[in-house]
């Protein structure tokens, strides 16, 4: 009688990602992220781990090779499709900076002057492309806006102030995103 098990795999970036193993056949997904292929395979032998078959594995020009077993594959479809957008969306939710965080981030990448960050923090005097981009609002929506900008409790990434001014500075989103990696924990 032979032996054999059963597993699949995700393959994302022309990597594999994640495997499952089971001693049945696996007939439902445990794992929802996104892949760009998912082959299921039947593995002839005594059924291993899922993290020592991972190990065994690599993907490349010939497709999914598993050294040292007698693999078949019984299955391939199209993966999970990649929303970007949603990724990004999630990342930035989750992005805050305190007031000093922001002013210790601003001064270092130079975004704004020591004597900027010192007004801002002492006298509470936000810089003038600050103050400039505040004034071009709507009269019922500056009030808000500046007491935002005077005295944060806390910063977040997709504050519609955050997004407008990186832009009125030419930052690219992606730059304020690292922006705000970056000094999320000083």
């Amino acid at each position: 009688m032979t032996m054999k098990y059963y597993a699949r795999v995700w393959v994302r970036d022309n990597a594999v990602y994640t495997v499952n193993a089971m001693q049945g056949p696996i007939t439902f997904d445990t794992f929802t992220g996104w892949a760009d292929e998912i082959i299921d395979l039947e593995i002839a032998g005594e059924y291993e781990d899922a993290g020592i078959l991972l190990a065994a594995m690599s993907y490349g020009q010939n497709g999914l090779l598993v050294a040292g077993r007698n693999a078949t594959v019984t299955a391939t479809r199209a993966g999970n499709p990649r929303d970007v957008e949603a990724e990004l969306l999630e990342l930035r939710s989750h992005l805050k900076l305190t007031f000093a965080q922001l002013l210790i981030g601003l001064v270092t990448e130079g975004w704004i002057t020591q004597a900027e960050g010192t007004a801002w923090l002492i006298n509470r005097m936000p810089p003038a492309p600050v103050t400039a981009l505040i004034n071009q609002l709507p009269a019922a929506e500056q009030f808000t806006a500046l007491a935002r900008v005077v005295q944060p409790s806390e910063v977040l990434r997709l504050d519609p102030l955050v997004v407008s001014l990186g832009a009125a500075q030419g930052k690219t989103p992606a730059e304020v995103d690292q922006f705000f990696i970056t000094y999320k924990d000083m």
